[in-house]
């Protein structure tokens, strides 16, 4: 049996774990925790049984699965109830892989964080699979060689985003798609869109999504439509119908709404805290700015509000051009690969 754990299993992860069953002949399993967001669908994509747990409820492994799974790919070290199935798989001679999406910050707690994982963490797996560069490059820094890092963990379901009409005959949109918080600096990023004159330039900033700050958003600017939160299946048209995509987040580990987007040619507007802005930004399709700086995300919006049909042109090809090098067929392979370590 192999089994994943997933902290706030969401819809992509289980398109990605619903390929990967239709491609193997092992029994496959997901022990998961509710995401924060009203998603759907999950048990369906997934073509597997799915267990839903809450975070700290202590497992008890047999009893849940019937059996011990040979491998486990665990999301995360700190969620307590995956961490007591993974005991039971080590103890009975599994393997067992992290999930890992962490970014490296030059900071005192960073430092921390490091010293614990190398000293009491980092023994516990086999093996490591992240989203992208930036992740590899923090394991690498938190003491883990090369050759036990793979990539692939996340990926937007491209059968599902693909590209729209031409760029050129799209509105003049801006969408974000996510939670309405803090971490998201979507507050910023409304009051940044203003400040850029996105309203006198003819464009519109679009926001899909839920969160504690949906009100604050409604009063900012007639120019700033907030919309409810929408199923995948349904924000695909949305995505193939906007011009640029934009994403603020303080911090970001990977960011699958990027992918979603650079697979439907957005041009991408990007903080520089987003990972996957290293996998999936180029020169041609977007632009990166501090998310701590007003000043510098109105100049990255001036200069989308700026760029002309070939420019657009130009972008929307690169979007679709490095998107296609993420998908669910890389993460059949990478899982493939763990297995096999």
């Amino acid at each position: 049996m192999i089994c994943f754990t997933w902290n706030g299993f969401p819809q992509y992860a289980a398109r990605c774990i619903g390929a990967f069953v239709a491609n193997t002949k092992e029994k496959v399993v997901v022990v998961a925790t509710r995401p924060q967001v009203p998603i759907e669908g999950m048990e369906c994509f997934c073509n597997c049984t799915v267990y839903w747990v809450d975070e700290k409820e202590k497992i008890d492994t047999v009893k849940l699965l019937g059996e011990i799974p040979s491998c486990l790919f665990s999301s995360g070290w700190s969620v307590a109830s995956f961490n007591y199935i993974a005991k039971e798989v080590k103890r009975a001679g599994g393997k067992v892989i992290l999930q890992n999406d962490i970014l490296f910050k030059y900071s005192l707690i960073d430092i921390l964080k490091i010293i614990r994982f190398r000293l009491f963490i980092r023994h516990r797996y086999d093996a490591f699979f992240v989203p992208g560069e930036a992740s590899a490059r923090a394991m690498r820094i938190y003491g883990i060689r090369r050759q036990r890092i793979i990539q692939g963990v996340y990926a937007a379901d491209d059968s599902l985003f693909s590209d729209g009409d031409d760029i050129l005959s799209r509105p003049k949109k801006m969408i974000y798609v996510g939670q309405f918080c803090e971490r998201k600096n979507v507050l910023g990023l409304s009051e940044a869109f203003c400040a850029a004159g996105g309203p006198e330039n003819g464009w519109t900033l679009e926001l899909y999504g839920c969160g504690p700050l949906k009100d604050a958003l409604c009063k900012i600017n007639p120019a700033i439509k907030v919309h409810e939160f929408l199923q995948p299946k349904d924000l695909s048209n949305v995505y193939k119908n906007a011009r640029c995509f934009a994403l603020a987040s303080f911090e970001e580990p990977w960011g699958v709404v990027v992918h979603e987007a650079a697979l439907s040619g957005c041009v991408l507007l990007l903080s520089d805290r987003v990972g996957a802005s290293e996998d999936l930004l180029t020169l041609e399709n977007g632009v990166l700015f501090d998310p701590c700086s007003k000043k510098s995300m109105v100049s990255a919006m001036q200069k989308v509000f700026r760029m002309d049909d070939r420019d657009l042109e130009l972008a929307h090809d690169s979007s679709i051009q490095v998107a296609k090098k993420i998908n669910k067929s890389k993460f059949i392979e990478s899982i493939d690969f763990l297995l096999k370590i």
